[in-house]
């Protein structure tokens, strides 16, 4: 009934065009298309839907899933929509993507996820999925893409009990509200091509029914010219409501030129906006070329995100400032998105950043982090930076902001307004995606620092320094990790730099074969170092002891960079140490020593024997 895991196959006829991927799951789900992997959430996680969109040729494809789950509940649903069509048939009815949940607010995370046909429900008294959803106090949503011509049309809905429909990111229809059997009518003009369709439902309790009918107003008049639809626009249309939860009609009504907000214990919009229990809906259509995105909401308190009609970020609830990441894949031009948020009390902050990743291309909003050392991986998000007026990053901080990389030479200058100049601290926090491999891990500051990789702390130097570099090195797993580097300085100059470089296919092993007196008549161990990029000496993580009566002692798998240093060999520095001194050492070349070179594939002795 827990940790368990399972894995599902299927070949299926499929017509040409975009299709979007939905996988709900609690916990870890894979999904694979003609064996690409197209979403990876191979982690713990409670019930949440993820989502992406692979375009297809006409033919049979082979759908895999790989699903597993921890403790607790286990749930996992896939679905898949035709989102655009190449072949040119009107996407009229079937394929919307519905969302149940077991409240009247669209919160949290759906109890089910599955692809209906148009909406048009009489469910009566009873559930839309017996045993998953409530019979009463229930909602949903259904989004589609239309194919519709141009022209002018009319969209009616009747409801028992609430209902908000939106056409190309409109509301056309609010009649969120419990009441009887009505219908409800409004009319868009439409240049033609895909049409965003949104509608969101809710049943207080007693009979539940939805009904949504379109059809052409115009027909016998001449159609209305046809220009590019949606159109990317410079701004976001941002829609202000005095309560948390979107209803009724928007107190304020203005163009945002971006959403980088932090209102603190505030008001959007003094003596219109509330300070505490408002939500803010903003829309906009970016003009994106294709490829692979990753949207970041830092949010205090509750936000949704959609791009391109996609729910890829769910974070609906009451938190302190906290920052989430989805993905999604464009085949490009203008993409409609849409942020939702609210504040319940006290302070209120919400950004929104983007950036494609894979590239160099970079977002508009957001950014692509470049290489700030000629070896650093794609960083693939930007970092949220904590600044402390104190060295020991206490308190709150006086400043959060987003630095696209870890570069910084503020010399005796602060690093932003409302921050000291010296004794100050920051913590930076973000997370990567990696491929499997080894990588190096190194840090540049002056003064202190601390790294940690998924909570795990690597690099411990929180002390007074001159600018030193720190390096450690790992094998890292596919898929995402936290990066956490926590920095201080006491004065004077202020510096701190952070990159990784992957060690990939150039980096090859060695054997070490060396001896220290055996244990425990002695504390002894044998201490390691390597060559930075600058010539200098830092530790490696391989500090061994001897565990055989002998003292013999053979450290197997120790890297070799060949692609540095050539010839299949690389400098090493080898000190044997006995009870809290170095006794013997050698491959300290500026200490008068002879040099030590580890070569690749082979056993390497320390001049030194064993007794």
């Amino acid at each position: 009934s827990d940790r368990f895991s399972a894995r599902w196959t299927r070949t299926i006829y499929m017509d040409a065009g975009s299709y979007r991927f939905d996988a709900t799951s609690d916990d870890g789900v894979r999904v694979y298309v003609d064996n690409v992997r197209i979403l990876n959430a191979w982690f713990d996680h409670g019930a949440q839907t993820f989502s992406a969109t692979r375009r297809l040729a006409a033919g049979r494809h082979q759908i895999t899933v790989y699903y597993y789950d921890n403790t607790g509940p286990a749930l996992v649903h896939l679905a898949w929509s035709l989102v655009s069509s190449t072949g040119g048939g009107a996407n009229s009815g079937q394929n919307w993507r519905a969302e149940y949940y077991n409240n009247r607010d669209l919160t949290g995370a759906p109890a089910l996820v599955r692809n209906e046909g148009r909406p048009d429900q009489d469910w009566g008294n009873n559930s839309p999925a017996a045993g998953i959803v409530n019979p009463d106090n229930f909602s949903a949503r259904w989004t589609q893409a239309l194919n519709l011509a141009a022209g002018n049309y009319r969209f009616r809905v009747t409801v028992d009990d609430g209902a908000r429909l939106w056409v190309n990111n409109q509301l056309l229809i609010d009649a969120w509200r419990v009441q009887g059997p009505t219908t409800y009518a409004a009319d868009i003009a439409l240049a033609g091509g895909p049409v965003a369709v949104r509608l969101e439902y809710f049943d207080s309790a007693g009979a539940a029914s939805i009904h949504l009918n379109w059809e052409r107003s115009d027909q016998g008049q001449p159609a209305p010219p046809v220009t590019p639809t949606p159109v990317a626009i410079a701004h976001w249309r941002g829609e202000y409501y005095n309560n948390r939860d979107l209803n009724g009609a928007p107190v304020l009504v203005r163009d945002d030129g971006e959403i980088n907000f932090d209102w603190g214990n505030h008001s959007p919009a003094a003596g219109v906006v509330n300070n505490d229990n408002f939500s803010t809906r903003w829309t906009r259509a970016l003009d994106l070329s294709a490829g692979r995105y990753r949207f970041h909401v830092t949010v205090d308190d509750g936000a949704r995100l959609w791009v391109n009609n996609q729910l890829i970020i769910d974070a609906w609830r009451d938190q302190a400032v906290a920052t989430f990441d989805g993905d999604i894949s464009l085949t490009g031009g203008a993409v409609p998105v849409r942020l939702e948020y609210y504040e319940h009390v006290s302070a209120a902050s919400v950004w929104l950043t983007w950036e494609r990743i894979g590239d160099t291309s970079g977002g508009s909003g957001g950014s692509n982090n470049s290489d700030n050392a000629g070896n650093q991986p794609d960083q693939r998000s930007k970092w949220l930076g904590e600044y402390y007026n104190n060295r020991d990053l206490s308190g709150s901080p006086v400043v959060t902001r987003r630095d696209r990389d870890i570069d910084f030479d503020w010399g005796t200058s602060a690093p932003a307004s409302g921050v000291n100049a010296d004794n100050f601290s920051v913590r930076w926090t973000t997370m990567f995606d990696f491929d499997s491999g080894n990588y190096r891990f190194t840090t540049q500051t002056d003064d202190g620092v601390r790294l940690y990789i998924d909570g795990k702390l690597v690099i411990n130097q929180w002390r007074t320094l001159a600018r030193t570099r720190f390096t450690y090195e790992t094998n890292i797993s596919d898929g995402r990790h936290e990066i956490r580097m926590e920095y201080f300085d006491a004065g004077g100059e202020a510096f701190a730099r952070f990159y990784i470089t992957p060690l990939g296919s150039d980096q090859h092993v060695g054997n070490l074969i060396t001896c220290v007196p055996p244990q425990p008549a002695n504390y002894a161990w044998i201490k390691l170092y390597r060559q930075d990029g600058n010539g200098n000496w830092y530790s490696i993580s391989r500090g061994i002891g001897s565990i055989q009566a002998s003292g013999f002692l053979k450290i197997d798998g120790l890297p070799v960079d060949a692609n540095r240093f050539g010839g299949g060999s690389e400098p090493y520095r080898v000190e044997q140490w006995i009870n809290g001194k170095v006794v013997r050492s050698v491959g300290n070349t500026a200490a008068g020593e002879p040099e030590f070179r580890l070569r690749e594939n082979a056993d390497n002795y320390t001049p030194w024997q064993c007794k």
